[in-house]
């Protein structure tokens, strides 16, 4: 546990940003708004488990309509059959509008539910099932890769070789889609893959002497309670700045990182449910990137590192350290 509490992170919201679909549940409930004199709508919410994350993805999209407004909330429990369960009773339902909040409940809203708009978000790897059907729009939890190596690029001028740790079967796309990027920027992206997390000390071992930076990405076979510390000493000992996606992350000891805010996530989706239940069109069968990307500095590493922080990113940063 003191590994959670020296990046500020519950076990629960670290390993959610890892795996997605590792989640511990609690007890389901159901929230409901009153009845809207003004749209006569109702909208659902269906959410996966009762977690950080999704909560706050959740709380973030309430808030934004007026309390004149319906909204009827289920918690699946984490249980793709009670999801589907739910979804035949929201098809029955006067239903206008389903949000789906994590993986299960936006697999079990496509499974049963087919001519009510559906939006989802907070899926990781959302392409890999397929959620791009007529009826269903959604925001992302990928930050562009491009976004990631322009911030490396800030903070390290003479970049030139971006090493990589990764399991093939969990995050060969991005790895790959990251190799072509840098082909394109005249970068080299060099990778050691892993197969369990024993392999990573050696791996990384293997990978110092020939690159100038450490580029974390979601891998949960890569980070675990024990790789983490390791791997963080031991860039810390040579010198190469390690750059990472969440401030947890950026806070144990990471330069710097690019991370989604979730309760700007259920806002950017509240926008989306607005301008369909105003009867505006917007983007169905696509998945929208996240509007809102923060940024988390580390500037202690930074000076120990020897890295000058261009005082524009610094005042651009929601978190400092």
């Amino acid at each position: 546990m003191l590994f959670f509490h020296r990046i500020g992170l519950s076990p629960s919201t670290f390993f959610f940003t890892l795996r997605l679909a590792l989640i511990v549940t609690l007890t389901a409930h159901v929230g409901m708004g009153m009845q809207s004199s003004a749209w006569g709508q109702d909208i659902v919410i269906l959410k996966s488990a009762d977690v950080g994350p999704y909560n706050a993805a959740a709380s973030s999209f309430k808030e934004t309509f007026s309390p004149e407004v319906r909204i009827v909330e289920y918690d699946l429990q984490s249980d793709l059959a009670q999801g589907r369960k739910l979804g035949r009773k929201i098809r029955a339902s006067p239903a206008k509008l389903v949000v789906a909040i994590g993986l299960k409940a936006t697999l079990a809203a496509k499974l049963e539910i087919l001519d009510i708009p559906i939006i989802s978000c907070m899926v990781l790897a959302p392409r890999k099932y397929d959620l791009t059907r007529d009826n269903m729009t959604g925001v992302g939890l990928r930050i562009p890769i491009k976004n990631q190596f322009t911030l490396i690029q800030r903070l390290v001028p003479d970049l030139k070789r971006i090493g990589v740790l990764f399991e093939p079967t969990k995050t060969e796309q991005p790895v790959q889609e990251a190799k072509a990027l840098a082909k394109k920027q005249g970068l080299q992206l060099i990778e050691r893959t892993v197969s369990s997390p024993h392999d990573v000390a050696a791996m990384l071992r293997s990978l110092l002497p020939n690159i100038d930076v450490l580029w974390l990405i979601p891998d949960s076979t890569v980070l675990t309670e024990d790789s983490l510390d390791f791997l963080l000493s031991t860039t810390s000992d040579a010198g190469i700045p390690v750059f990472g996606f969440s401030s947890g992350l950026v806070r144990s000891g990471v330069l710097a990182g690019l991370y989604i805010d979730y309760s700007k996530v259920g806002k950017q989706v509240a926008g989306l449910a607005e301008e369909l239940l105003k009867g505006k069109s917007i983007p169905q069968g696509t998945l929208l990137p996240p509007e809102h990307v923060s940024l988390a500095i580390n500037r202690q590493i930074a000076q120990y590192l020897g890295i000058a922080v261009p005082p524009q990113l610094l005042a651009d940063a929601e978190e400092v350290y």
